[in-house]
């Protein structure tokens, strides 16, 4: 599943080849998707892109007349746009495509500029949804979810107020979208080991200090994987065709048994199972 930078990167592919932009004809090609695709997507014909955000794992294409596209891409949804010259793009990491896949497009979008924006998804369990700015966040997807793990508002306040009081293990609480929105298990495990904690603690014996270093380096995991063009754990691509970059800097993820990166450290990296995810770490370097 994509996670936050991965989702950034598709926000930013999309701004440069969308912004501005009018529709001139949509095209629902296949509607089941983990909610059905609206009929009243139709609605943006002739309506302007004016600006794309994402918020958390979440795209959201701001039209004219306070129209929102929201989009979540699930395990394999993936935008593609076709430009003006018939070059095809790739907006994402989640899967090379050297060809458009027709046989999982579920959305077209066509551009007055002869652009086209393809939304496919294999496993159809992302969703598209057409909201009124008036209702945006209050939707039942957006109102819950906590503050970016980039922003001003993750800070040592917030974090020592909200996980004071709480059970739940470390891993569990980053990625709950409740306490911070976008973190997934590839970078709740970096974040981790980087903070030297184990990914059992529970969050009530997190010391002061230990929340400044999962902020710290919350920010700082987050912000080197979107310079270097994301985790590309398969076959992924950029939209440039060129693979991400941070899969190489993966201190535990996916290294099962192998030796840990710390040069004093001689233990292996373990794997062990958190709420049904795979959770890397090292026992000797993240203390519990």
């Amino acid at each position: 599943m994509p996670e936050l930078p991965e989702v950034e990167i598709v926000k930013k592919t999309l701004i440069k080849y969308l912004v501005n932009q009018k529709v001139s004809k949509v095209e629902i090609l296949n509607k089941k998707l983990r909610y059905t695709i609206q009929n009243q997507l139709k609605k943006l014909i002739g309506k302007k892109i004016l600006k794309i955000d994402r918020n958390a794992k979440f795209i959201l294409i701001r039209f004219t007349d306070d129209l929102n596209l929201m989009t979540h891409f699930g395990m394999t949804g993936k935008y593609l746009v076709l430009d003006k010259y018939q070059i095809l793009h790739r907006t994402s990491f989640f899967y090379q495509i050297t060809q458009r896949l027709q046989k999982h497009d579920h959305l077209v979008i066509t551009f007055q500029n002869k652009t086209i924006l393809i939304y496919n998804d294999i496993r159809k369990f992302g969703f598209i949804k057409l909201i009124h700015s008036r209702n945006l966040f209050a939707d039942n997807h957006l109102v819950k979810i906590g503050p970016d793990p980039l922003s001003k508002k993750f800070n040592s306040n917030y974090c020592l107020d909200y996980l004071k009081a709480k059970n739940k293990n470390i891993k569990n609480m980053l990625l709950d979208q409740s306490f911070v929105g976008g973190i997934g298990n590839i970078y709740a495990s970096e974040i981790l080991f980087k903070s030297k904690i184990h990914p059992q603690r529970k969050c009530s014996t997190i010391t002061p200090t230990e929340i400044k270093k999962i902020i710290y380096f919350s920010k700082s995991v987050l912000k080197k994987s979107i310079r270097l063009g994301g985790s590309s754990i398969k076959n992924y691509t950029n939209s440039e065709g060129q693979k991400g970059k941070f899969q190489r800097e993966f201190n535990v993820y996916s290294r099962e048994k192998e030796r840990c990166v710390t040069k004093s450290c001689k233990h292996k990296i373990s794997k062990i199972i958190i709420a049904g995810r795979s959770t890397f770490y090292c026992q000797n370097c993240q203390h519990k």
